[in-house]
């Protein structure tokens, strides 16, 4: 399965608590240019995903259900769209969110394109959508680029760098729309998922704890903002001036390393894995700093969120990683990152010879400047 170079977040959770229940109606029509005979809708409830399935009458489908929290959920002509995960692919699926209530989806030309109308969820979401749009869209064109180039582009460093640089970019530009979108509606739902979103990767508390104050009470009580404040607790306990906790996991040599195996040094604690193309583009930095600062007191520990063992070996040897690699090769449930609240990748650790975390998610020039100034 490919991944994508750029991640878009959207959080499908819930508003509401768990205990409640509400029906859904979600009324559409088909133009006379669309041939099909049903639509296929997606969503998750629970712990579940579930698939619908309406057949089109009169030009016109109906989908009814209950929920227990407003979610979002994905609208297509059949089933194969829906799992379709190939960048490249040409896809007509709406994405919209689903609330109590009847939803109106009308569409006129391509479903992707449709107007969607209903409960105050659904349409909040729609005026989200289109204040991030700008930066979507410049975000989706990057990914576009990357899979339609060559493999050898792909695995050029600095086609991938700039890339990167230029997603960078786009991603910057989403969260100045972002701020502005949470400082202008403090009582939207999506606020809380404007925060969530851009916050995914890197979580810095004392950026994050005011936007979240400034929200409405009832935004703070939702199940989104509950989220939001559980992240603060946590990111709290791994922040700047906090004691590293201490985990082990074993290299690929079946040795047990562990971090405080590294005490009396600084060391970069570094998370990544083989599939994560950022990560990827990261690890030459990561080498000019490693052979620049190794015999000044400085050492790496990666982290792999690799499942697959093969891969995570090849990568190390690929990428020419001299220094300590450790994974349980659990993927995501790595009991490392588990630890460090890890929600993506890369994500980074300065730790100095006591055990507390001095920096946090430094990259490129940014990390050399660090270790020049303290070594």
């Amino acid at each position: 399965m490919k991944l994508p170079f750029i991640t878009v977040v959207i959080s499908a959770v819930p508003l509401f608590g768990a205990a409640q229940t509400a029906d859904f109606h979600i009324q559409g029509n088909i133009p006379k240019t669309i041939s099909a005979d049903k639509a296929f809708l997606s969503y998750r409830e629970g712990n579940k995903m579930v698939l619908d399935s309406a057949t089109i009458q009169g030009r016109k489908f109906h989908f009814k259900g209950t929920i227990s929290n407003p979610v979002q959920a994905s609208l297509a002509y059949d089933k194969a769209t829906l799992w379709e995960r190939d960048p490249l692919a040409s896809k007509d699926l709406l994405s919209f969110y689903i609330g109590q209530g009847i939803t109106q989806v009308i569409v006129t030309d391509k479903l992707k394109d449709a107007k969607v109308n209903g409960n105050k969820t659904a349409n909040d979401y729609v005026h989200y959508k289109k204040s991030m749009a700008p930066a979507e869209d410049a975000l989706e064109k990057v990914n576009i680029k990357f899979y339609s180039s060559t493999p050898e582009q792909q695995n050029d460093t600095i086609y991938v760098n700039k890339l990167k640089l230029e997603r960078d970019q786009h991603f910057a530009k989403k969260t100045e729309l972002q701020n502005a979108y949470i400082n202008a509606n403090p009582n939207s739902y999506f606020s809380a998922v404007a925060l969530r979103d851009f916050t995914y990767f890197t979580f810095e508390v004392d950026k994050v704890e005011p936007l979240f104050l400034s929200l409405s009470e009832q935004v703070r009580q939702s199940d989104m903002g509950q989220i939001i404040v559980q992240r603060i607790k946590e990111t709290k306990q791994i922040s700047v001036g906090q004691i590293a906790p201490d985990f082990e996991q074993k290299d690929p040599n079946g040795k047990t390393i562990k971090l405080s195996d590294f005490r009396e040094k600084y060391v970069l604690l570094d998370f990544w894995a083989s599939w994560c193309l950022p990560c990827r583009a990261e690890n030459p930095n990561v080498k000019i700093v490693y052979e620049r600062f190794k015999d000044q007191n400085f050492d790496v520990l990666n982290v792999s969120l690799d499942d697959d063992r093969n891969n995570w070996l090849e990568a190390i040897q690929n990428d020419g990683l001299t220094w300590t690699q450790v994974s349980d090769l659990q993927g995501w449930g790595n009991a490392a990152s588990r630890r460090y609240y890890i929600t993506g990748v890369p994500q980074n650790f300065l730790i100095d010879p006591t055990g507390k975390i001095i920096a946090v998610n430094l990259k490129g020039k940014a990390l050399q400047d660090k270790l020049a100034e303290i070594l």
